[in-house]
């Protein structure tokens, strides 16, 4: 006699993030389609139970999102002016519903957009004549240093 036996893996761990944090910056006024991906894994043995099916942000009025793939991405254009930086908490599931013990925090910081024009320092330099090789003298006043971004 020939006895089958087939043994069944139960849904023991929880899904794990690679990282214990994820930063990321974005420049303002922009959307994009991935700003990073987290990832969590699984040590269960079944295919049903280690791979991981859902991602989920779990802090509430985010302007974000997160795909089954875990790439997370902005639902509206970011203001620096309204908000220069975002902490937010997500979670992971395995194909078992089973949610990670610990969530994964992501910092995302919103750079603003360089303006042209003269920024900085405005410090009077004070020049009353300048001589030239040519022995022309230049009168300069009120002339200010900046940086040009």
């Amino acid at each position: 006699a020939v006895v089958h036996i087939q043994v069944d893996d139960v849904n023991e761990f929880s899904p794990v993030f690679r990282e214990s944090l994820y930063k990321a910056s974005v420049t303002e006024g922009k959307i994009y389609d991935s700003i990073l991906q987290v990832e969590a894994w699984d040590q269960d043995c079944s295919p049903q139970y280690s791979q991981i099916c859902n991602y989920e942000i779990v802090t509430g009025g985010t302007p974000f999102a997160i795909d089954r793939n875990g790439n997370i991405r902005n639902t509206e254009r970011l203001s620096y002016e309204k908000q220069q930086s975002y902490r937010i908490m997500v979670s992971a599931f395995d194909c078992g519903q089973k949610k990670a013990k610990e969530d994964v925090v992501v910092h995302i910081e919103v750079k603003p957009v360089c303006k042209p024009g003269w920024q900085g320092q405005k410090k009077p330099l004070k020049c009353k004549h300048i001589v030239s090789p040519s022995n022309t003298q230049y009168k300069l006043t009120d002339w200010y240093v900046g940086v040009m971004c």
